[in-house]
């Protein structure tokens, strides 16, 4: 196991491509929001953009946990990672249903300028569910053994 895979020959773990996908899920988040200010269309088809990649960066993130997954000793609680990797593909769903809604919305022109209809803060809350993968990411799986299995090898 490698939290990030091994960079210099572009062979990257399934969490960090995962974690990537996210980081676009919340750019695409945010520009939908500034969008939005102006041009409403150009506005969902960015928020579906960003739904996709969250989308993708959860297969990713998902694939780690197929097949055996050995961790390094005394790295944190495996169960309790996959626990909190299973809620956080919970907190996935839901906020890809409150924004695909307003996003449909906007396309069938019942969200607009005038009326929002709270596409402003599915947004946000998809750009918080992006944050919480990179920030259970870098705390849960890179901060607390940033070298991956490599370290714990005997020479």
């Amino acid at each position: 196991f490698h939290p990030v895979g091994d960079i210099a020959k572009l062979d990257l773990s399934p969490l960090m491509v995962g974690t990537l996908l996210m980081l676009l899920a919340g750019a695409g988040a945010v520009l939908a929001v500034y969008l939005f200010r102006t041009r409403v269309l150009y506005a969902s088809g960015v928020a579906f953009v960003a739904l996709l990649a969250g989308l993708g960066g959860c297969v990713f993130i998902a694939m780690q946990w197929l097949g055996d997954t050995a961790f390094p000793p005394g790295f944190l609680n495996v169960y309790l990672l996959n626990a909190l990797t299973r809620a956080f593909l919970l907190q996935v769903a839901l906020g890809f249903v409150f924004l695909a809604v307003p996003a449909v919305l906007a396309i069938a022109g019942v969200v607009t300028r005038e009326r929002p209809l709270g596409f402003h803060w599915a947004a946000l809350n998809w750009l918080i569910v992006a944050a919480v993968w990179v920030v259970f990411y870098v705390a849960g799986h890179v901060a607390l053994f940033p070298f991956g299995d490599e370290a714990w090898k005997p020479i």
